[in-house]
């Protein structure tokens, strides 16, 4: 699964009077640079599930020490963000970004309380957070190191700050749709601290249809993927309730115990929902890569 990448592209675009400096190796005093951030989201154009394409909306928000200096939220055109906040050569800001759909997020303009109220696809979300110092001679301070790279050549990487959790079903026979309640999630997230807080119950449904043209293979067999969701992540696993209708009859419940969810990872339940001897498995990749880790679940 790819990340959400964004390239820093900046401009050294002094904006007061020229002050000279008093040694050689000293930032410009009282001087600004404008740092143009790019966040290039075409890399993640190709229709699958979880592909990170119905983001379009970036928080930004931009810290000196404790004090909230600069924040914005801006919408995506043509595949990409821009945004450019003017920052103080030699000091050292702390920028903190959040990526997802509108309206499936409500975010705080200092980017320290994040709820969600999307489902499915639409919960995507990713984000990053970095200090940077630009110096005198352009190049760039990050997270305390001295970076290779310069104010005009400098790219970050966004990640899914939550887990995805992925259902799928090797039979999709009378199956309509299917309800999931999860126990204990958490209820907010910090992009700035990285923590969640809170405890709430999470329900949601999809159809059968939903995704289920989505296909994931686990031990060379093929699952009909019919729910997904992002979830905040949490402390200790969790219980997943999943309920199967045949239109508005209940055809099965399926309790799973001790559910991983993880930040960055994804988290497959699997089996026959609809038939036959009812054995769950459960498997987490973190980062969205393979081989996945198997756990049976009887």
């Amino acid at each position: 699964m790819k990340n959400l990448t964004t390239i820093l592209l900046a401009t050294a675009a002094l904006l007061v009077a020229a002050v000279s400096c008093n040694k050689e190796g000293n930032e410009p005093e009282g001087k600004m640079a404008v740092l143009s951030y790019d966040v290039n989201l075409s890399e993640l154009t190709t229709k699958a599930f979880g592909d990170g394409s119905t983001v379009d909306k970036l928080a930004c928000a931009v810290y000196d020490g404790e004090t909230l200096y600069a924040n914005a939220t801006v919408a995506k055109a043509e595949g990409k963000f821009a945004y450019a906040p003017s920052l103080y050569y030699g000091k050292t800001y702390t920028v903190v970004f959040f990526a997802y759909k509108d309206g499936a997020y409500t975010v705080s303009d200092d980017l320290k309380t994040i709820t969600r109220s999307g489902n499915g696809e639409a919960a995507d979300a990713f984000t990053y957070k970095e200090t940077v110092k630009i110096n005198a001679d352009g190049t760039l301070t990050i997270d305390g190191a001295a970076s290779e790279q310069t104010a005009s050549n400098h790219s970050v990487t966004l990640a899914r700050p939550f887990a995805q959790l992925n259902i799928g079903t090797a039979d999709l026979t009378g199956m309509t749709k299917v309800d999931v309640t999860l126990s204990s999630c958490a209820a907010s997230y910090s992009a700035l601290s990285g923590a969640y807080a809170g405890s709430q119950d999470v329900t949601y449904t999809s159809t059968a249809s939903e995704f289920s043209s989505s296909k994931f293979t686990v031990g060379g067999t093929e699952y009909s993927l019919v729910s997904l969701n992002y979830l905040f992540a949490a402390d200790s696993n969790v219980t997943a309730t999943i309920e199967v209708y045949n239109g508005d009859n209940l055809i099965r419940t399926v309790t799973v115990n001790n559910v991983p969810l993880k930040a960055n990872q994804k988290t497959n339940i699997y089996g026959n929902l609809v038939k036959g001897e009812l054995t769950f498995n459960v498997s987490i990749s973190e980062g969205f890569t393979t081989p996945d880790n198997n756990k049976p679940i009887e």
